[in-house]
């Protein structure tokens, strides 16, 4: 005899001789033959028979004590035990007990990509249902364009989203920064700005920029400059961002006076700027292609860029000096000198400067000219005698060359006169000897007038006895102070001896 205890909460199934024979309850059973054979299920588990369910259903006990739930490929379904989810079906055949009365079963078509039947937006975390569900979060500064094989379906804003995920589609999601600007780009595919805008949802949430050749758009949010475009089309959120567009021609380099300094300054405006800086002692002249345009007084000057060649030649308009040194020159009589010689201009006609290819250049050629010219027309002596008278003359001479270069020479001048070694030696003789002579007829001058005034001195003392005492008295005095000690001897008379020391006895 064989027994068999069936537990609460399980069931059992008899089989003799491998065919089924009936269900059992809970409770105690007794089985004379061996042939007798029970499968015990819980009633909590899907029954899952040691036949082929479709073959055990055949059997009319069971197909009434079991409820069978049918899943289709495109359909899950949802096992919740006392409103909690307990597990998922997937496509197939399930069967469950019918004496358990704590489940419930919700079917679901994915097919339709929404979930509306969960009992809350949380469930769609369920570990057991990540298989079965697509899950994305979006930022508060995100938008996230949503496909369904590779065709738009929808735009999700902030939050965290489900959808159910089938077999027979793909669910794509773009991540888009709505604080930056969308752009057309070839290289995006599904997200070319032009297929984009071709669906209502979409075209209805972005405001679309078209920026054509030779413009630029502006976007200010209030005052302040936030994007600058160039040609192409852009777009941005309309219930985002709120900007104010202004469109610029830069096929004209003038730029309107309201763009003023601080915005062009702006390093995204900046970009798209030409600046030039003319000095307060600096002037230029502007050409546009080629061609001239206008003289340009100290100031800032700002054009856009574009296809147009925009050049500023500036000049120094203060006064400058030009130095040249050591030029050799050959005078009249064949003297090899060196000459340094300075001048000072100033450019007084900005476009002729300008037009005469480095003019600096062309006027030091000219001044070695006029020095070479007049200098070589005179003889060495001459040179050092009339250096003075020289110089007017080679200022005259270098005022009339350079007219054409819009240069007026102020001053001119040789500064030094270097000769050469042999010539300076003799030079250096010649002036010794001038010298010399000079200083014996000075000497001879100063003799003769010494003597002439003895002789005059002589004559008056022989004529006046007193005035030879004074000058006897002052010569005494002029000997005492060179004495440091005299001696007298006290038992004479001390006038007598100093008039023995001072006056020699005749």
């Amino acid at each position: 005899m064989k027994q068999v205890i069936i537990n609460t909460g399980t069931i059992g199934i008899l089989y003799k001789e491998k065919r089924f024979e009936k269900i059992l309850t809970a409770g105690s059973y007794r089985f004379w033959s061996n042939n007798n054979e029970v499968e015990v299920h819980n009633l909590q588990d899907v029954f899952n028979p040691r036949i082929p369910l479709n073959i055990a259903l055949q059997e009319q006990a069971l197909a009434q004590a079991l409820q069978v739930i049918d899943v289709a490929f495109n359909e899950i379904v949802l096992v919740y035990e006392n409103a909690l989810l307990k597990r998922v079906l997937s496509a197939g055949q399930y069967a469950f007990w019918k004496d358990y009365t704590a489940y419930s079963f919700v079917t679901v078509n994915t097919d339709e990509v929404d979930i509306t039947q969960l009992k809350n937006k949380a469930e769609s975390a369920h570990n057991l249902l990540a298989p079965y569900v697509s899950r994305t979060m979006v930022d508060a500064h995100e938008k996230v364009l949503f496909f369904i094989d590779n065709k738009f379906d929808r735009i999700l804003g902030s939050g965290m989203h489900a959808f159910w995920k089938n077999t027979a589609s793909i669910h794509t999601f773009h991540r888009i920064d709505t604080r930056q600007l969308m752009q057309e780009n070839p290289m995006v595919g599904a997200l070319q700005l032009d297929l984009l805008m071709q669906y209502p949802a979409i075209a209805e949430a972005l405001a679309l920029i078209v920026v054509e050749e030779n413009q630029l758009a502006i976007l200010f949010d209030k005052k302040n400059i936030k994007h600058v475009l160039p040609m192409g089309k852009y777009a941005y959120w309309k219930n985002i961002q709120q900007y104010r567009i202004e469109y610029v021609d830069i096929a004209a380099i003038e730029i309107a006076p309201k763009y003023n300094r601080s915005l062009l300054a702006v390093p995204m405006l900046n970009a798209y700027v030409r600046s030039f800086v003319v000095e307060p002692y600096e002037k230029g002249v502007l050409y546009v292609d080629g061609d001239f345009h206008s003289i340009a007084a100290p100031n800032v000057y700002n054009f856009w860029k574009n296809e147009t060649r925009i050049l500023l030649h500036k000049v120094d308009t203060r006064q400058q000096q030009l130095d040249m040194n050591g030029q050799e020159i050959l005078t009249k009589d064949k003297a090899n000198i060196r000459i340094n010689f300075a001048c000072q201009y100033k450019v007084i006609d900005i476009l002729k400067a300008v037009e005469n290819k480095e003019y600096e250049k062309q006027l030091y050629a000219l001044a070695q000219l006029s020095l070479r010219e007049q200098v070589g027309a005179y003889t060495l002596d001459e040179l050092l005698d009339k250096r003075d008278a020289i110089t007017p003359l080679i200022l005259e001479s270098l005022r009339a060359k350079v007219t054409e270069l819009g240069v007026e020479v102020a001053y001119c001048g040789i500064r030094d006169i270097i000769l050469p070694g042999d010539v300076k030696e003799i030079l250096n003789q010649v002036l010794i000897a001038e010298k010399t002579a000079q200083a014996n007829v000075i000497m001879r001058r100063e003799e003769t007038a010494s003597t002439r005034s003895l002789m005059n001195t002589a004559k008056l003392m022989e004529d006046n006895a007193m005035l030879y005492k004074l000058k006897e008295m002052e010569y005494v005095e002029k000997i005492a102070d060179k004495i440091s000690n005299i001696s007298l001897n006290g038992s004479g008379d001390v006038i007598g001896q100093l008039k023995q020391i001072f006056i020699p006895h005749q």
